[in-house]
């Protein structure tokens, strides 16, 4: 399956991606049965502050996800901020497919940051969905560092795990090695999206296998569910994997 990563060109500092320009660059580039993964709050940019606050809803971001989807034959997701009843927000992750049936959403775990700690409310469910026969979790930047949040388990499986992220470069050596982490110890590949540039991409036994330089805007990927299954004949960790429950 291919996947479409794409980041911030126009404002790699804040991270922000205009929706204009993720329509066009859907409608210049994808293929019908693409996975495009648009990085964590693609609309708005890491910066939030009280005087752009007010403009968030997420509406325009939900209809932009359902309208590509449903135009170009694609599934696509990401993650944008929304408002919610009583002056909160969630910091929400959507995945649209038109072509297999579903509109899924989930929520950001483990929040972030002065607006994220005191204004966003965290998500209380992983979210795990399949598309072209590659089950996908789906997290949200600083989820990453949370391994027990995003543990392959019995119930949960899954075989690429996607990460939309805002990431400073100033941590880049923190993210590469947790992808690296996530990806061996749930013997799967790890997909991250950042905003602000160096998204990669990593090989079920950990190694990196896709990286994009700061700046650039679009790359592609195939994600061979094969390469998985293989790994996972040979390295057998999973069923050794313990037993656990989250307290929510």
């Amino acid at each position: 399956m291919r996947i479409a990563i794409v980041q911030s060109a126009a404002d790699p500092e804040n991270g922000k991606i205009d929706r204009r320009r993720v329509e066009a660059l859907v409608a210049e580039h994808s293929q019908p049965g693409d996975l495009w993964i648009l990085p964590e709050a693609f609309d708005t940019g890491w910066s939030i502050s009280p005087e752009n606050i007010g403009g968030i809803n997420g509406r325009e971001c939900e209809l932009l996800l359902d309208s590509l989807s449903r135009r170009f034959g694609i599934a696509i997701c990401g993650s944008y901020y929304e408002a919610l009843d009583g002056g909160a927000y969630s910091n929400t992750f959507r995945v649209v497919s038109y072509a297999e049936g579903f509109n899924l959403v989930g929520a950001k775990r483990h929040l972030f940051g002065d607006f994220e700690k005191h204004q966003v409310r965290p998500g209380h469910a992983v979210l795990t969905f399949s598309i072209g026969g590659i089950r996908i979790r789906a997290v949200v930047c600083y989820d990453l560092r949370f391994p027990v949040w995003c543990r392959h388990t019995a119930q949960e499986p899954y075989d690429a795990l996607v990460c939309v992220s805002q990431w400073p470069m100033q941590r880049a050596a923190d993210r590469r090695l947790l992808m690296q982490a996530r990806a061996m110890e749930n013997v799967a590949y790890t997909v991250n999206a950042n905003a602000l540039g160096d998204s990669m991409v990593c090989l079920p036994d950990g190694r990196p296998d896709f990286a994009m330089e700061v700046g650039r805007e679009l790359g592609f990927y195939n994600l061979d569910i094969s390469v998985v299954e293989n790994m996972r004949k040979r390295k057998r960790y999973l069923a050794d994997a313990d037993d656990f429950c989250i307290n929510m």
